[in-house]
C-alpha cells in the first residue's frame, strides 16, 4: 500500500539521518510518525536509540519498553533496553533484558558488546572474555573488539594474548595507539 512504502521510506530516512549523527532530524520525522500511528514498534525502537545518542536516558527508556511491548520477540529491541537498563544503573533490569535478547539470537553482536562491557566494569574479565570471543565470531575484524579481548587478557596477566590481540587490532586500526 502507498502509506507502507512512505512509512518505510521515512524509516529509512530516518537511519540516514542516525547514520550522519543528525539526530534532531532523525527525532522530528520518528515523532511525526507515532503521532500518526503510535504502534509502529521500529519508529519507537529508533527513536531510543536516538535519545540514547543523545544522551537522555530516560526518554530512550520510554521508548524502548514501548517498542519491546509492541514486539517482545525483537532481540535487538530488549538489548536496547537492556542497555538503557544499565545506563540508568539498574543492574538487574539491565541483564535480564540483555539475556533476553540472546535467548532470542546467542549470537546477536549489540547483545554480546553490551554484557561484555558490563562485565569488564565489574572487574569480571573472564566472563567479559567469553562473550568478546563470541563478538568476534559474530564480527570478524573489529578492531575494537579485538581490542576489548586484549584487555581482559592483560586484566588477567595473560600477557602473550593480550599482545597478540593488540596487534591484531593496530594491524587492522593503525591510528588507534593507545594501549
Amino acid at each position: 500500500s502507498g502509506q507502507g512504502q512512505k512509512l518505510k521510506k521515512q524509516l529509512e530516512a530516518v537511519d540516514d539521518y542516525i547514520i550522519q549523527g543528525n539526530y534532531e532530524y532523525a527525532q522530528e520525522l520518528l515523532v511525526r510518525i507515532l503521532r500518526k500511528d503510535k504502534g509502529v514498534h521500529q519508529a519507537h525502537y529508533k527513536l531510543a536509540v536516538v535519545y540514547k545518542q543523545q544522551e537522555k536516558p530516560q526518554k530512550a527508556l520510554e521508548e524502548a519498553v514501548k517498542a519491546v511491548q509492541l514486539k517482545p520477540e525483537e532481540p535487538n529491541y530488549n538489548a536496547l533496553l537492556g542497555s538503557i537498563w544499565l545506563i540508568l544503573e539498574d543492574e538487574e533490569k539491565g541483564m535480564k533484558y540483555i539475556d533476553n535478547a540472546l535467548l532470542i539470537d546467542s549470537m546477536l553482536p549489540e547483545a554480546l558488546l553490551f554484557r561484555g562491557d558490563y562485565y569488564t566494569k565489574k572487574g569480571e574479565f573472564e566472563a567479559a572474555l567469553t562473550d568478546y570471543k563470541l563478538l568476534e565470531k559474530a564480527v570478524a575484524n573489529e578492531p575494537q573488539t579485538l581490542y576489548r579481548i586484549a584487555f581482559c587478557y592483560k586484566q588477567l596477566f595473560q600477557y602473550r594474548k593480550a599482545a597478540k590481540y593488540y596487534e591484531k587490532s593496530l594491524v587492522l586500526n593503525p591510528l588507534d595507539v593507545s594501549g
